[in-house]
């Protein structure tokens, strides 16, 4: 059973879940190692997301880092992806399946769920799929395309370790301007959470301890992410933020502080 999981996770082909081309950083030893699930924005597997995965690498992450292709209609009519919120939900329901094949393979392993984008709303509906006694050790989304108030204490509840939101006032073409014309994934209009970062659907609503929001901060330029949506993906940012998140046993808000205070991971394993 197990080989037949690392085949269907590193060849071509679509396979129980599995889309795309070659998975260079999904291997046996990673595999048991724990599983990293990076969803693709709305235009399906391109440079962005392979560049997330080339900096988890760079930051020699142990876990098998798999880069997951959700979309039907790709790079020719990625707005089609974006707007089909009912077929996209299906879509996450299969990636909840494909987190329960790898459990029943890998029992006890963490899997974490980096959504980029588009992948962002597909990560959250994803832990809605799933039950809500926390199968996931954690979901990071980067300038995620969700109304602000959108309601994550279901996701959340489905996440050990909670939820982290990077997002940024600097994103305002595909995140301001683009979601007011053409919608967020979840069907309204108006500025995304990925521009403005999330808020709670009702005031003092519970279940939001284990939400931590990143804005962006000009160190991080220096890292290649300039604020911008096409640049949150640039390796050496993914290897100095994204890594510790996934290696550390603990999120909480002294961790985040200070990342968000000096620019750079606290280290925090």
């Amino acid at each position: 059973m197990r080989l037949r999981f690392v085949l269907c996770l590193a060849l071509p082909g679509l396979v129980f879940g599995c889309v795309g081309t070659d998975q260079p950083y999904v291997t046996e030893q990673r595999l048991d190692e724990g599983l990293v699930l990076v969803l693709t924005g709305m235009h399906g597997r391109l440079w962005l997301t392979e560049n997330i995965a080339v900096g988890l690498d760079r930051a020699e992450t142990d876990q098998a880092v798999k880069m997951y292709d959700w979309t039907q209609m790709g790079v020719l009519f990625p707005l089609l992806n974006l707007r089909a919120e009912d077929r996209n939900r299906e879509a996450a329901a299969g990636i909840a399946e494909f987190v329960r094949e790898y459990k029943r393979e890998y029992p006890g392993r963490p899997v974490t769920l980096v959504g980029y984008s588009a992948g962002g709303p597909m990560a959250i509906w994803t832990a809605e799929a799933l039950s809500p006694q926390r199968e996931l050790e954690g979901i990071i989304v980067l300038a995620s395309p969700l109304q602000p108030d959108y309601d994550l204490r279901p996701a959340l509840a489905a996440s050990r370790k909670g939820v982290v939101s990077f997002h940024s006032r600097h994103d305002w073409l595909y995140l301001g301007l683009g979601t007011i014309i053409f919608g967020t994934m979840d069907g309204g209009r108006g500025v995304s959470a990925g521009n403005v970062g999330f808020e709670p659907p009702e005031p003092d609503a519970d279940g939001y301890d284990h939400l931590f929001q990143v804005p962006w901060q000009s160190d991080m330029a220096k890292l290649g992410y300039m604020g911008t949506h096409l640049t949150i993906g640039a390796p050496r940012f993914v290897a100095a933020y994204l890594a510790p998140l996934i290696e550390s046993d603990e999120w909480d808000q002294e961790l985040i502080s200070e990342m968000i205070e000096a620019g750079r991971p606290s280290g925090g394993q």
